[in-house]
């Protein structure tokens, strides 16, 4: 909100009221009073008489980051998203994606805005990966991310020249003409292999690759199941339970089964994991675990938030073996409308160990070695149309988007990239989750239990304007932020060439899901109430909140659960999404290097100041710069997101489809250049 009446001031350039800005950005009274109130306190803003308010003039300092752009130049970029040179000799240390204060220089005649860091106040890029190479002056880090710049190495390092290394940034010379100093950390592989890169990957992003002795000591010790661990459990040894994951998963925390009671009912039985068991506050392994928040799961790189001992052995919900769990078990009527429920201390027997393709294949009909379990397979498939539906009938978010499968060789890069779509056996268990975790919150919720809550914040008033005048120009009417009127679009547009686009531009208007100690409800779910307790192998949210569940269970005073530990799981499930989608981006750019001068047909699928974006059928998204348009001068509207030719009239937009031309792919940082196929 503050951005954008900051820009409209800029715009306006002389004094406004409160009620101007309303009337001219379409805002509330509060809404412009609350960010008006902000940009005074930043001294952004200026009062101008007792109504109206202006630009302040004083020295301006401005709080951004610093950016180095394609032709290799540093740019700060404020908060606000302008951006100014940074003259020669005033970087004071600062180093690409560095947290600064820039004192922001007078203009004078037509020479570029300019600015000269006056204080580093976050760096960013502590340590950093790169290719290690000996030279005749010594060892240096050549980064793969070529902003970074290379790194003398001041200590003896383990490391052999041409290897990936990640290394420990000590001091940043002022001068920007000089490397930085540090030391090695560890090596992450020879540099020709994937397993190297996706390492390296997950260490700029923090996420640790290796367990330490003394965690691992302790898994080790841990021993298989007692008698005397069963006293208290309900016995559901006998029930037809069992697992439905991916071919490639060895971390099995759920299992389900399926029960038909008197008058109807359909009892759902959702097993999880019982890792609280194993892993205890104050241990070894509870510090891994909170440390790592998640496992993080690059193609062909599992990092597990527990050592294997755990996370692949005792834990996990393997057919043919007693497995300690908490069990929802969930009554729902004919009309699956959910009529009863009880989350209970539990042991399982799992009978098969399915897989999604398994599952599809039966429910398709089609015998396989489960084929004994078509029939329970079948009511679940039931039960699961009714639970979606009921969601969608409530105002719930429904997305069907693509995610990219890579097929790697023995190097681990990728020799092919699938587009694949969720079908009904990955939503059988995302429905069944999905109960589950709303259940237990709703119990958390009504008992006051101190659990980590998953919320999803209502989209702002500013990005629900933005998305619907966006929407406008594609033919999609409507306004606010009710996620009935949101599905009702993505529903019209199901089919449909600009799906995928709608899809993403609502996606883009939302807030990030977070964990909370409150329990604030999911937007997207439409959700009173919600967590998660499904995944307590992987995720540190889901095991802090079965042991408040545990607490409660067995008549003990649980822990509180706190804000630090939500926020820390919070920002470690961001870190493993970021590490992900760079890992994606990674394998799909190898992908692309050995197919340049190629032709494909795409959609755009992103469209900025300085080009368009590009997605192929096979996922992989490229860069179409602006310099590459060079028909004509090309005009960017903001807020139709269009770029227009002043000559031609040609004009670029979301969802239009294009043929293009790969142009370059680089490994570091990944990217895919393309050009418009001559035809386009």
């Amino acid at each position: 909100m503050e951005k954008r009446i900051y820009r409209w001031m800029k715009q306006y350039n002389k004094p406004a009221s409160l009620k101007r800005m309303q009337r001219e950005l379409s805002l509330s009274s509060a809404a412009v009073k609350s960010a008006v109130e902000a940009l005074v306190r930043q001294g952004r803003l200026v009062s101008s008489g007792s109504t109206r308010f202006s630009l302040s003039s004083g020295d301006k300092i401005l709080h951004g980051r610093l950016r180095v752009d394609r032709r290799g130049r540093m740019q700060f970029v404020s908060e606000e998203g302008e951006r100014f040179r940074v003259v020669t000799g005033g970087l004071h240390g600062g180093r690409h994606e560095d947290e600064v204060r820039c004192r922001i220089l007078p203009r004078r005649g037509k020479t570029p805005p300019q600015a000269v860091v006056r204080e580093v106040t976050g760096q960013v890029h502590e340590v950093v990966t790169g290719r290690y190479s000996v030279t005749a002056g010594g060892a240096m880090v050549h980064c793969l991310d070529q902003r970074l710049g290379k790194v003398r190495i001041t200590k003896q390092a383990k490391a052999c020249d041409g290897d990936l290394v990640s290394v420990r940034i000590t001091s940043v010379p002022s001068d920007s003409g000089l490397p930085a100093r540090g030391t090695v950390e560890s090596a992450l592989g020879d540099g020709n292999d994937a397993a190297g890169y996706l390492r390296a990957v997950a260490v700029s992003h923090g996420i640790p690759l290796y367990f330490d002795e003394a965690v691992l000591a302790e898994a080790e010790a841990l021993p298989e199941i007692t008698k005397d661990d069963l006293k208290g459990r309900k016995d559901l040894r006998g029930l037809t339970v069992f697992t439905i994951d991916g071919a490639d998963a060895k971390d099995l925390d759920d299992a389900v089964s399926l029960e038909e009671l008197k008058n109807g009912i359909r009892r759902l039985g959702v097993h999880i994991a019982d890792v609280s068991h194993y892993v205890k506050p104050g241990t070894a392994l509870d510090a891994a675990g909170y440390e790592r928040g998640n496992s993080t799961y690059l193609p062909g790189l599992t990092l597990p938030m527990l050592p294997e001992r755990l996370s692949n052995g005792l834990c996990s919900l393997w057919p043919d073996k007693d497995k300690l769990t908490l069990s929802a078990l969930l009554d729902f009527d004919g009309e699956g409308r959910l009529v009863g429920r009880r989350i209970v201390r539990s042991v399982i027997r799992s009978r098969a160990r399915l897989t999604y393709g398994e599952v599809l294949q039966l429910l398709e009909g089609r015998k396989g070695k489960n084929a004994g379990l078509m029939d329970t397979l079948k009511k679940m498939d039931a039960l699961r149309a009714q639970l979606k539906a009921q969601r969608i009938a409530d105002g719930a978010l429904d997305f069907d988007l693509p995610e990219p499968y890579f097929v790697t060789g023995e190097d681990g890069w990728a020799q092919r990239i699938e587009k694949r779509m969720p079908d009904r056996a990955t939503q059988l268990i995302e429905e069944f989750m999905l109960a589950a975790n709303r259940a237990v919150a709703t119990l958390a919720s009504e008992e006051n239990l101190p659990v980590v809550y998953r919320t999803h914040p209502v989209p702002d008033e500013e990005k629900a304007g933005e998305l619907w005048r966006f929407l406008a120009g594609m033919g999609y009417s409507g306004r606010g932020a009710s996620p009935k009127q949101l599905q009702r679009v993505i529903k019209a547009a199901k089919g449909k060439p600009e799906e995928h686009v709608v899809n993403f531009a609502i996606l883009r208007a939302m807030q990030k899901a977070v964990y909370s100690a409150t329990d604030d409800g999911h937007y997207g779910l439409a959700f009173t109430h919600y967590c998660h307790f499904t995944s307590p192998i992987r995720r540190y949210s889901d095991l802090a909140t079965h042991r408040a569940l545990k607490a409660h269970i067995e008549g003990r005073k649980p822990a509180g659960a706190s804000e630090i530990v939500a926020k820390r799981c919070t920002n470690c499930e961001i870190a493993s999404m970021e590490s992900e989608r760079e890992a994606h981006d990674l394998l799909k750019a190898q992908y692309m290097q050995s197919r340049l001068g190629e032709v494909y047909d795409g959609v755009v699928s992103g469209v900025t100041n300085f080009g368009i974006f590009v997605e192929l059928d096979n996922t992989v998204e490229g860069l179409v710069h602006i310099t590459a348009l060079n028909d004509d001068y090309y005009a960017y509207d903001e807020s139709a997101r269009t770029l227009t030719g002043e000559r031609t009239g040609r004009r670029y937009s979301l969802g239009q489809a294009v043929r293009v031309q790969v142009a370059a792919a680089r490994l570091a940082p990944p990217g895919v250049d393309f050009v418009l196929h001559e035809g386009a």
